[in-house]
C-alpha cells in the first residue's frame, strides 16, 4: 500500500489532488497480469470516482479539469505565494515555499489516476500522490506562474512604452480592449501553466525539480 499523502495538513477531509493516467493495450498475459494489478490496487487505496472531494486537484488536460473547484483553489495558493519563490535565493528557501504552499487549505490532498478498474477505458480508481511528488507538482506550479507573470508584465511595460514614446495616451476603448486582451493572454497563460504542471507526461520531471528547487 502506498503511504497515503495529504497536500494541505487540515484535518478536514475534503480534497486531495489527481492525476490522468491511460491506459494501454497488451497481449492477453499482459492483459491478465494487468487485471490482477488493477483488483490489487482497487483492493488496497484505490479512490473511485464517486469518491473524489470538492478541494481535490486534478492532474489532466482538459476543460473540466480546468475549472474544478479544487484546480482554480490550487491556482490562486499558488498565484499568492509566486512573490516568496522569486525571493527565494537558494534551494533551502525554495523548498520552504513549497513545503508552505503543502501545508495550507482546507482538506486539499493529492491524487492521480490509475489504470481502468474494467474492460471500459471510461472507469477508472484514483490512487493518492506521495509526497514527493505532490511537492514536485508545486514547485512546477510556483516556477511556471512566475514566468508567465514576468512575461505578462513585460507585455504590459512594453504596451506602455510604445505609447508613451508616441506621446499619445489611448482612448477609453482602447484601454478596454487592451486589458481585453491582457485577461486573455493572462488565462490562456495560466492555462498553459495548468498544463505543464498537471499534464500526464512526466518524463522530464527529474529535470524541472532541479529547476525549481535549485
Amino acid at each position: 500500500m502506498i503511504d497515503r499523502y495529504s497536500i494541505y495538513s487540515s484535518s478536514s477531509d475534503d480534497g486531495r489532488i489527481i492525476e490522468a493516467k491511460d491506459t494501454t493495450n497488451t497481449d492477453d498475459g499482459g492483459k491478465q497480469k494487468q487485471q490482477q494489478q488493477q483488483r490489487h490496487h482497487h483492493s488496497s487505496y484505490s479512490i473511485t470516482p464517486n469518491d473524489i472531494r470538492p478541494y481535490d486537484v486534478l492532474c489532466g488536460r482538459d476543460k473540466a479539469v480546468f475549472n474544478s473547484i479544487g484546480n482554480r483553489r490550487f491556482r490562486v495558493s499558488i498565484s499568492v505565494n509566486v512573490p516568496g519563490y522569486e525571493r527565494a535565493r537558494n534551494k533551502a528557501q525554495k523548498t520552504t515555499v513549497i513545503l508552505y504552499v503543502c501545508s495550507i487549505g482546507e482538506g486539499g490532498g493529492a491524487l492521480k489516476k490509475g489504470s481502468s478498474l474494467s474492460e471500459s477505458e471510461e472507469e477508472y480508481h484514483y490512487i493518492e500522490l506521495e509526497e514527493a511528488e505532490a511537492r514536485k507538482k508545486v514547485g512546477h506550479a510556483l516556477r511556471d506562474m512566475s514566468v508567465a507573470r514576468k512575461q505578462l508584465n513585460e507585455e504590459r511595460k512594453s504596451f506602455v512604452r510604445i505609447h508613451t514614446k508616441k506621446g499619445t495616451t489611448p482612448a477609453r476603448k482602447s484601454r478596454k480592449r487592451q486589458r481585453d486582451n491582457y485577461d486573455d493572454v493572462k488565462q490562456s497563460r495560466q492555462r498553459r501553466v495548468s498544463d505543464d504542471t498537471f499534464g500526464d507526461d512526466d518524463g522530464n520531471d527529474d529535470d524541472d525539480e532541479e529547476k525549481d528547487e535549485g
